[in-house]
């Protein structure tokens, strides 16, 4: 059971939940924490040399560098992993988080999730594989923006996630694939929708229906998925208008 169960007493099931929470908190952070390397380790080299501590610098830069020398797991989600890093749990109690799921999947078709919105980053995509993985036996993929394959250790990270590329030869080539691995995710709406959805539920769809052909020729069937609360997880001080 992801949640405490009934049988534990009022404060065994707190100081779970509270655990539980702390361990969401830090998973949030050290994702976010990855996607901001590009920015953070510059500063950080700099500082750090200043200080007199280049062995140190040179060694993260040697990290940085065996990160792009050893190939990339490729074969879907690391299972281990994944279950090592879930956060739901915490979410779950956190958020008072509910998942309604009203599709039905049959193991001999294969699906193409859309994941809306955006917002921050993908906050709930866990919630996505945990429910098709529970529920159906399905390991689900993601595909998500080359840019994320360019930025050290965040790339392998996301790849034991189940992250692939975005591009359409790619979403054909993971649309094939048979059960379990007979679903992926994506965000249609990107980057661009992180600056959107600040006063009001917005999407970023009209421009972006490539993957339409792509299901049409593939035979998969679209699974539209919307995360409520999304865009208020965090407060954004930009807007469309600001890039």
């Amino acid at each position: 059971d992801l949640l405490p169960h009934a049988t534990l007493g009022v404060s065994q099931r707190r100081a779970m939940s509270r655990l539980a929470e702390l361990k969401m908190h830090g998973l949030n952070l050290f994702y976010v924490s990855l996607n901001l390397l590009p920015l953070i380790f510059p500063a950080a080299a700099i500082a750090l040399w200043r200080t007199g501590s280049s062995s140190l610098v040179m060694g993260l830069s040697a990290l940085f560098a065996a990160d792009f020398l050893f190939p990339l797991k490729t074969s879907g989600p690391w299972l281990w992993w994944c279950q090592f890093t879930l956060a739901t749990p915490g979410k779950f109690g956190y958020h008072n988080a509910k998942v309604i799921v009203e599709a039905k999947f049959d193991k001999s078709k294969n699906y193409l999730l859309l994941y809306h919105p955006h917002s921050l980053y993908g906050y709930a995509f866990d919630f996505l594989f945990q429910g098709l993985y529970e529920k159906f036996g399905m390991t689900l993929l993601s595909a998500g923006a080359d840019a994320v394959f360019c930025i050290p250790l965040l790339r392998r990270v996301m790849t034991w996630w189940g992250l692939t590329p975005v591009s359409e030869k790619a979403l054909r080539s993971n649309l094939a694939h048979s059960f379990p691995r007979n679903a992926v995710a994506i965000s249609p709406g990107g980057i661009a929708e992180m600056f959107y959805g600040l006063r009001e539920e917005q999407l970023v769809l009209a421009r972006r229906k490539g993957f339409c052909r792509v299901a049409l020729s593939t035979g998969a069937s679209l699974v539209p998925c919307y995360v409520f609360g999304a865009n208020e997880l965090y407060t954004r001080y930009w807007g469309a208008g600001s890039w």
